[in-house]
């Protein structure tokens, strides 16, 4: 099975900088998502390059994970790309963010997604599992543009 690869762009009615500072700063990060269940620590300098945070995400009724997310590409104002593990590698992602400066001062940005699973076997479990998330993922990233422009 290929791996999926799908896009969402929306945009961000404030400057790349005050999405650094209101919508990528550690304590807010991936709080958009409605299965977010909590911040568990955070490696470095968050989101500088090699930087890993740790966040609690729910799967189902009580259970919860912990989703590993590391920054390997970074080019601040430009481009955030994450190294996204859970469940020792049942699930893997590397989301990446491209951000875009506009004219009128809002950025535009694409979040790009490769979801994927290191067993063979669970590679149809994660297209399955991808579907809903494809679903959430454009009301959550409204939920962080207006996350980012009301701070602002």
């Amino acid at each position: 099975m290929p791996v999926m690869v799908w896009s969402h762009t929306f945009d961000v009615h404030a400057s790349v900088e005050d999405i650094y500072r209101h919508g990528l700063s550690s304590d807010r990060w991936f709080t958009f998502y409605p299965a977010y269940a909590g911040l568990v620590k955070v490696e470095g300098s968050w989101p500088e390059l090699g930087s890993v945070v740790y966040v609690r995400y729910r799967i189902l009724g009580p259970w919860t994970m912990i989703l590993r997310q590391e920054v390997v590409v970074h080019d601040r104002g430009s481009v955030l790309e994450l190294d996204e593990r859970a469940l020792g590698g049942l699930w893997l992602d590397r989301p990446r963010f491209e951000f875009s400066e506009q004219s009128d001062g809002s950025t535009e940005v694409t979040l790009t997604v490769r979801p994927d699973s290191a067993y063979l076997w669970a590679k149809p479990l994660v297209w399955l599992v991808s579907q809903p998330f494809r679903l959430v993922t454009p009301r959550a990233m409204r939920t962080f543009a207006t996350m980012v422009e009301r701070a602002s």
